[in-house]
């Protein structure tokens, strides 16, 4: 049984908005959602957990959506400076799987499919809220809709300001350059990142034996592979896979965007949350920043089936929640923000350390360290 104040509204455009919305509904509310438009179809693509596969399943996805997933059993991480590989697999820790590859298009088509019933308002310069601890007023055209709760997910929402909430951004000195090829010949059960000294590059095969392509790379790299040839790119590309995979196709979608690291010190103001890359945004070398929005979501569903007849909106509720996330959202932020500066902050100290003997031997025995090991298998498989 949920509260008599069943009516929530979730305020956002991407994937993570309609999949937040589809477990409100799912969990029993009444939900209003406000958006600009509707998830776009593109080339993007994301590694999500056994444990979120697990759960999108029983949100009501369709069989055909399950087909397109890579199935990912290894992960190598070759730390190129050292000469020392750490190698991850599944049946290690009697695991199906360690992760699933999957692109934007086939999650856009599967929630259109699901037909989810809410009620949809158009996110326009007409629609205003008014926050306060009791209720969220919103305010759209001739209509005003009073809801115990609004959830914010778009990591660009004009609500989520320095006036209520206390936002942190980071920007990254490198950016990642992304493009994908095919392949005939390969392992697409694994995925790679090899560490070089100033550049970290990925390889994650995706369904029908495309590879994509993720380099992290600061200016100078940058621009380069922004004006290469398509030869001269696939023989960069060739260079720096340690013959992996063959490429048999041109290389195709080509992008690149800018990185960047965001928090708020507090995830929620009054009776407005945010999840999603509205609450963080962290570096994407670990492959989870998406996958940390659905345990968002995930989180938010198990305490809604531990309580009956509750206020959803009320602060004891919603600070509970933010206080499961935070661990979880801070572990992976400071790991991956740690290795993204030893990588590409290019000063004396580091060079030091690059070329020490003590830190070859420290990492050395973190690699072979079997609690290393099952802590990132813990975090991949959540």
């Amino acid at each position: 049984m949920v509260s008599k104040k069943s009516l929530v509204a979730v305020k956002g455009s991407g994937l993570i908005s309609h999949l937040c919305s589809a477990m409100f509904v799912k969990s029993g509310y009444d939900v209003i959602h406000i958006m600009k438009g509707k998830p776009k179809k593109n080339n993007m693509f994301f590694a999500i957990s056994p444990s979120s596969t697990k759960w999108l399943k029983e949100l009501g996805f369709s069989e055909e959506f399950f087909s397109h997933l890579q199935k990912i059993t290894d992960m190598q991480l070759i730390a190129e400076s050292f000469g020392d590989t750490l190698t991850l697999k599944s049946e290690d820790y009697f695991a199906e799987s360690l992760a699933y590859m999957v692109k934007q298009d086939h999650f856009t088509d599967a929630i259109e499919k699901m037909n989810v019933k809410k009620i949809d308002v158009k996110d326009d310069n007409n629609t205003s809220f008014e926050i306060n601890d009791e209720f969220v007023n919103i305010k759209t055209g001739q209509k005003k809709i009073k809801v115990s709760l609004l959830v914010a997910c778009d990591g660009n929402d004009c609500l989520v300001n320095e006036d209520s909430f206390d936002v942190t951004i980071k920007n990254y000195s490198e950016s990642a350059f992304t493009c994908e090829f095919y392949s005939r010949v390969g392992n697409f059960s694994q995925a790679t990142q090899i560490f070089y000294d100033n550049n970290i590059f990925a390889l994650l095969p995706l369904e029908n034996n495309l590879v994509q392509v993720v380099l992290f790379c600061n200016k100078e790299l940058k621009s380069f592979l922004k004006s290469t040839t398509d030869d001269q790119l696939k023989k960069y590309l060739k260079d720096k896979m340690k013959d992996l995979f063959s490429i048999d196709s041109e290389v195709k979608n080509r992008s690149e965007f800018q990185l960047k690291d965001k928090s708020l010190k507090s995830i929620l103001y009054k009776r407005l949350i945010t999840i999603g890359d509205a609450a963080h945004i962290i570096h994407p070398m670990a492959g989870q920043g998406f996958n940390l929005g659905l345990r968002d979501i995930r989180n938010l569903e198990d305490l809604i089936r531990k309580k009956t007849n509750f206020d959803i909106g009320s602060r004891f509720f919603l600070r509970k929640y933010e206080r499961d996330r935070k661990k979880d959202v801070t572990q992976l932020s400071n790991l991956t923000a740690l290795i993204s500066n030893f990588t590409f902050i290019d000063n004396k100290f580091n060079q030091k350390l690059k070329k020490s003997r003590l830190l070859s031997k420290s990492l050395s025995f973190a690699v072979n360290s079997k609690l290393l090991k099952q802590h990132l298998i813990k975090q991949a498989t959540l």
